[in-house]
């Protein structure tokens, strides 16, 4: 007997998930791209920047001085030893990896769309890069992986938790405060989201399948990202 349309879905969760995003991505860009501002970003734009009764303007001031150009090498590196440190050299290499990540979208600019003036006009002159947001795709790449390194190593419920709820709740508040700090349109917003979450699944699916592999063809390389503190994986990456 064939599998039951709801088990297959469960059981192609993490491909389905990822092909969903990516094609959503995809569809948005092509649509950004042949287009300005799409129907109701500046009316969420206005509203947000003029609803910052929340602190999430002084997040967005916050991760604007951590997630520059300057500081955000020294802030993925920072994280990386940080795991590395906790939880051994293969979780190190998880974050690195999730960092390297950023760099193609970074080094690409998919839109020129320009970033919202203080009247919330487009003025394309000298305006591009703003699409989709380097600052929410690091985040959700850098640590969100920091967080499913949590919930897999931490022991203890209580903080475990309480590291995975404050992480997710940045990734979750970053969006909405670069639109209050007037930085970026809700599309680019979107588009991070749609663009890094598939790859950061993509990453929670591979994490416990890449030891094995490579202890059964690169023993040197497991051996040197195994080394003696990693907590081995299991292999339900849920």
């Amino acid at each position: 007997m064939g599998l039951r349309p709801t088990t297959w879905i469960w059981e192609q969760r993490w491909g389905l998930s990822i092909a969903v995003m990516l094609i959503g991505a995809a569809v948005l860009t092509l649509i950004v791209r042949n287009s300005q501002l799409l129907a109701g970003e500046v009316p969420i734009t206005r509203w947000l920047s003029e609803h910052d009764g929340y602190g999430l303007g002084d997040i967005a001031e916050v991760w604007d001085v951590l997630v520059t150009g300057r500081t955000a090498p020294a802030l993925w590196i920072g994280t990386v030893i940080v795991a590395w440190w906790a939880w051994g050299r293969y979780a190190g290499a998880t974050i690195f990896g999730a960092g390297l990540l950023t760099a193609p979208i970074s080094l690409i600019d998919l839109a020129a769309r320009p970033r919202p003036t203080a009247s919330l006009e487009w003025v394309t002159a000298g305006g591009v890069g703003g699409y989709p947001s380097g600052h929410v795709m690091f985040v959700i790449l850098v640590f969100g992986a920091l967080a499913f390194l949590a919930g897999r190593h931490m022991a203890i419920p209580w903080q475990r938790r309480a590291v995975q709820w404050s992480i997710w709740a940045s990734i979750i508040l970053m969006g909405p405060a670069r639109l209050m700090s007037l930085t970026h349109w809700p599309a680019d917003i979107g588009a991070s989201y749609l663009i890094a979450f598939p790859q950061l699944l993509f990453a929670f699916w591979m994490y416990p399948r890449v030891l094995p592999i490579l202890r059964d063809y690169l023993p040197w390389v497991y051996k040197l990202c195994h080394g003696h503190r990693v907590i081995e994986p299991s292999s339900d990456p849920a």
